[in-house]
């Protein structure tokens, strides 16, 4: 509608006294917008479009005080794509954010957090895929990840492997981890250079037929092998059977064979792209869950990484608060995290790894301040955005 032409139907309509009035309101009403638009009382926002579909900002709470990074990222844009690295690409290596980020070819990635709690060997804790192929089993806690449709989720997941073959199936009990008696169990190379073979089992060296897909991938079988040790390569997987799994694999498995491994995560319906694991989820359908209480970690803050999910799954949030450094950023409590994750539009969210794991680069750079007086703490995985144009991202070198 013209400005002038509403002009001058409000001087028709409205006194000029009741135009005053009218106009007064809609300041407050801006003002109060434009307070609710820069976070609450005491808060300061600078916000900036990093690409179409990311926005990167940076939050200073005067009244605590805190320091808050939070990306939103649309998960409707086909070029942004998520994806979780393992440091080094190996099960036990550790590395730092912005090491991983720097170790791709390509400047493609436009920003990265730390991902999983991990053990001081440096293999995380939970379950982890990367781009469909699984490097651990998962536990009872949450699980962050994307379906191989898409669809991001927030959940417990149980574990279900099989060794499909010609002539049968066996479970596969697990992924890159000591064996148990009477178990199958599959290896890649994120293991390591080399199998340490069960000498009451035996070992089917694999090559890759094809990539991952919902879950499955098929494989050629190469040899069945007696020996302490396997070298493993990249592409390559190996399954170590013991006992009663080493019978049935000598009797169904043969060179030349193909066979089908395939990994279900119930419950799950589909399989996994990507995931890593964290804990305690601390929203859930809008609501905080208070089931997680560990003293010292629940109630008190300290420095936090979370992901948040909108409710329509259209919209993913990276969220990181400083803390542990008075006069800066004291950190948040779990139901702090919610809160705000929540204000800012996550129905779902868990927390990840925190304290001086900490960590998000936005194009290469370290935006927050790590609290570990040396700075950027080594970490065993991270979640990675990238855009894309024709192709996946080259993988680390």
């Amino acid at each position: 509608m013209n400005r002038r032409k509403d002009a001058v139907f409000l001087s028709h309509s409205v006194k000029g006294e009741s135009v005053k009035r009218i106009v007064g309101f809609w300041v407050i009403v801006c003002l109060a917008i434009g307070g609710w638009l820069a976070g609450v009382r005491g808060q300061e926002v600078r916000t900036r479009t990093i690409v179409p579909g990311v926005t990167f900002s940076a939050i200073q709470d005067t009244t605590v005080p805190r320091r808050i990074f939070v990306l939103k990222i649309d998960l409707t844009r086909p070029e942004l794509q998520l994806h979780t690295v393992k440091a080094k690409n190996r099960l036990l290596g550790l590395a730092t954010v912005s090491a991983m980020v720097h170790s791709f070819k390509r400047e493609n990635v436009l920003a990265a957090i730390n991902a999983d709690f991990f053990n001081k060997t440096g293999c995380p804790v939970n379950l982890q895929v990367q781009r469909g192929e699984p490097l651990t089993d998962p536990i009872s806690y949450p699980v962050f990840g994307f379906t191989t449709s898409g669809k991001p989720f927030i959940r417990r997941l149980s574990f279900r492997g099989e060794l499909l073959a010609p002539k049968g199936t066996f479970p596969i009990g697990g992924i890159n981890r000591q064996w148990h008696p009477d178990e199958l169990v599959y290896f890649n190379a994120f293991f390591g250079d080399s199998v340490l073979a069960n000498p009451w089992g035996v070992t089917v060296l694999l090559h890759p037929v094809g990539n991952w897909k919902n879950g499955r991938r098929v494989f050629q079988v190469n040899r069945l092998v007696h020996v302490r040790r396997v070298a493993l390569h990249p592409g390559q997987a190996v399954l170590v059977g013991h006992r009663k799994a080493r019978l049935w694999l000598e009797k169904n498995l043969h060179p030349g064979q193909r066979v089908t491994i395939q990994f279900r995560f119930p419950p799950l319906k589909e399989g996994i792209r990507e995931a890593t694991g964290g804990l305690p989820q601390i929203l859930k359908n809008g609501r905080y869950l208070e089931k997680f209480k560990k003293k010292g970690f629940t109630g008190k803050r300290h420095p936090r990484t979370a992901v948040g999910i909108s409710r329509d799954g259209k919209t993913l949030f990276w969220m990181v608060v400083d803390g542990r450094q008075p006069g800066y950023s004291l950190g948040m409590t779990l139901r702090e995290l919610a809160d705000f994750l929540k204000s800012l539009g996550a129905y779902n969210a868990v927390n990840l790894d925190g304290g001086g794991s900490s960590t998000m680069v936005v194009r290469g750079h370290v935006v927050n301040h790590p609290s570990d007086a040396a700075g950027e703490r080594p970490v065993s995985n991270a979640w990675m955005l990238f855009r894309e144009k024709t192709a996946r991202p080259q993988r680390p070198e």
